[in-house]
């Protein structure tokens, strides 16, 4: 996915859930590999699983739209049909983007560190949702609310601060920091690190940065 061409986050979403739906070939080659054995990938296919996890999300959120929250501390019974067909993404996300908020703040983490190179300062990120404009739930809605008032990272994710700090939410926001560090998984803990505590504490930080 090429982020310079998304300047709009509304159209980043909808280009994401595009080339998934119109997709028509997908690699189905499976690797095995031993500890001791050095792996290599191409670019073409390092891509096409970079596109797969974006879409993974854009279908984990729109799948779960007709059934969030209504199945509190239980499963969901087979019985139960989940409508799902190839205007699914639209639907949702024309009647309540909000659902799609994993996607939306992952997106901006990525776009600044687009803008202002993989050194950003938790602060940038920061700053960048708070200040978006679009739905944010929770720990986030806390978060930004507390650095829109001057409190910022980490206290901005404390409990002493923000009464979700412990809630799921950079739990499933935390999956950009794997897709742009293939195979680096200190890499991708660090940002976790950084981006992790501006809404979270605790449970809510060590269940994504694990």
């Amino acid at each position: 996915m090429d982020f310079k061409l998304l300047k709009n986050k509304n159209n980043a979403l909808k280009s994401i859930g595009g080339s998934w739906f119109e997709s028509q070939h997908h690699n189905k080659a499976e690797l095995f590999f031993s500890d001791s054995e050095a792996i290599k990938i191409s670019k073409s296919d390092l891509r096409d699983k970079n596109k797969g996890g974006w879409a993974g999300q854009l279908i984990g959120c729109t799948y779960g739209g007709p059934t969030e929250f209504k199945w509190q501390g239980a499963m969901i019974h087979d019985e139960i049909p989940i409508p799902w067909d190839e205007f699914s993404f639209e639907f949702w996300y024309d009647r309540f983007p909000g659902l799609y908020d994993d996607l939306y703040m992952d997106i901006t983490f990525v776009f600044v560190f687009q803008e202002h190179g993989l050194n950003a300062s938790a602060l940038l990120h920061a700053d960048a949702f708070a200040r978006a404009g679009y739905l944010l739930w929770h720990a986030n809605q806390c978060a930004g609310y507390n650095i829109l008032h001057g409190i910022l990272q980490p206290e901005s994710g404390h409990y002493y601060n923000n009464l979700h700090a412990d809630d799921i939410d950079f739990q499933i926001e935390a999956d950009f920091a794997g897709l742009i560090s293939p195979g680096m998984i200190n890499a991708s803990s660090e940002i976790c690190d950084q981006v992790g505590d501006i809404m979270t504490y605790g449970d809510g930080w060590y269940g994504a940065y694990s």
